[in-house]
C-alpha cells in the first residue's frame, strides 16, 4: 500500500527555495520606499524649477535672489517703476515646511516627502535635510535679483546627482 504525501527532503527543498526568494525579494521592497520618496523629491525639484522660470518670466527674465522675493522686488532693483500688483514670489518665505497665501508660485501642497513637518525648500543654504529641495541664485550679493539658479535636493542619505539650472 502506498501512502500519499511528501517526503521530508521535498519539504525541505521547498523551504530552502522560498528562503531564498525572501533573501532576494525583501531588501529590494526595503529600498522601494526611499527609492519612491526620491522620485518624489526630484517631482519636487522640477516643480520649483517651474516657479522660478514662471517667476522669470514675470520679471524681465531676472530670478528671484531668495523664494520670498517678490516680482516687484526685482522689478524696482532692475530700475522699472513699483508695481504694487506684482507681488507674486516662488514660495512667500526663504525657507519653509509649506507655501501659504495666494501670491505664492509653489502649488500650496508643496512638501517634504521624508519629513512633512521639516522644510521642504531652502534658499541659497546647501544643507543636509533630507527630502529638501534648495535654490542657490548665482551670483551672490547683495541685489534682489540673479541672474542663474541651481536647484539641488538632499535624499535619504545623501545629495542628489541631479542639479537642475537656468534655461533647462
Amino acid at each position: 500500500m502506498r501512502e500519499k504525501g511528501f517526503t521530508l527532503i521535498e519539504l525541505m527543498i521547498v523551504v530552502v527555495i522560498i528562503g531564498i526568494l525572501a533573501a532576494i525579494a525583501i531588501p529590494n521592497f526595503m529600498s522601494m520606499r526611499s527609492r519612491a520618496k526620491e522620485a518624489s523629491l526630484k517631482s519636487n525639484m522640477h516643480t520649483l524649477q517651474l516657479a522660478a522660470e514662471d517667476f522669470s518670466t514675470m520679471s524681465e527674465g531676472a530670478y528671484p535672489r531668495t523664494c520670498a522675493t517678490t516680482v516687484s522686488e526685482v522689478l524696482v532693483a532692475l530700475g522699472y517703476p513699483t508695481v504694487s500688483t506684482a507681488v507674486k514670489s516662488i514660495a512667500g518665505a526663504a525657507n519653509g515646511v509649506s507655501p501659504s497665501g495666494s501670491d505664492v508660485l509653489l502649488p500650496l501642497g508643496f512638501k517634504n516627502p521624508f519629513l512633512l513637518t521639516t522644510n521642504s525648500w531652502e534658499s541659497n543654504a546647501l544643507g543636509t535635510i533630507s527630502g529638501c529641495s534648495y535654490y542657490e541664485c548665482f551670483p551672490t550679493g547683495a541685489s534682489t535679483w540673479a541672474e542663474e539658479y541651481s536647484i539641488r535636493g538632499f535624499g535619504k542619505d545623501a545629495l542628489l546627482v541631479l542639479v537642475l539650472t537656468a534655461g533647462q
